[in-house]
């Protein structure tokens, strides 16, 4: 139902002037930065985490492809990791666009991610969703995936593979 693509340059490059721009406006309500230190502190973690941009060893930057019609309806953002012995698929961002929202291409994504994962020798799928996210955390439950640990603002969910 839907495919994983790795972003092109320009993809990339879109994604992650809006990925900051949406880090900086949760700093501000999250961490009650003032502006200025909300886009410093997101630049800062955004270039850590991704200091070779779309071509950072082990991490995955990915459009969500509609196979019908070849439509890009999403993104995701995983990486892999060794955790406490395990190799695991960790979540950083995903998004269904909200025209393609509620036809089942959330699940398929999921799935998606989790056939790659296990073709990647990962054990485990873990994100974190925000609380107030209700809509993703049942998609999230419906899946097989466990709350792990209540962040306050936020759960750790994981799946094993």
């Amino acid at each position: 139902m839907v495919e994983l693509k790795i972003m092109n340059d320009e993809e990339y490059n879109s994604y992650m002037e809006e990925s900051t721009r949406i880090h900086i406006e949760e700093l501000m309500e999250w961490e009650k930065m003032s502006y200025e230190q909300a886009k410093e502190a997101a630049i800062k973690e955004l270039e850590e985490m991704l200091p070779e941009g779309l071509w950072t060893k082990d991490n995955f930057l990915m459009n969500i492809v509609d196979e019908e019609n070849q439509e890009i309806v999403g993104f995701i953002w995983f990486l892999h990791e060794l955790c406490e012995g395990k190799k695991q698929s960790f979540v950083c961002d995903f998004e269904i666009y909200e025209r393609f929202r509620r036809n089942g291409l959330g699940k398929a994504t999921m799935e998606a991610l989790e056939e790659f994962a296990r073709k990647h020798d990962c054990e485990e799928s873990v994100l974190w969703v925000e609380g107030k996210n209700t809509i993703a955390i049942r998609l999230y439950e419906q899946g097989g995936y466990e709350k792990t640990r209540d962040m306050g603002n936020g759960f750790y969910m994981i799946k094993k593979l």
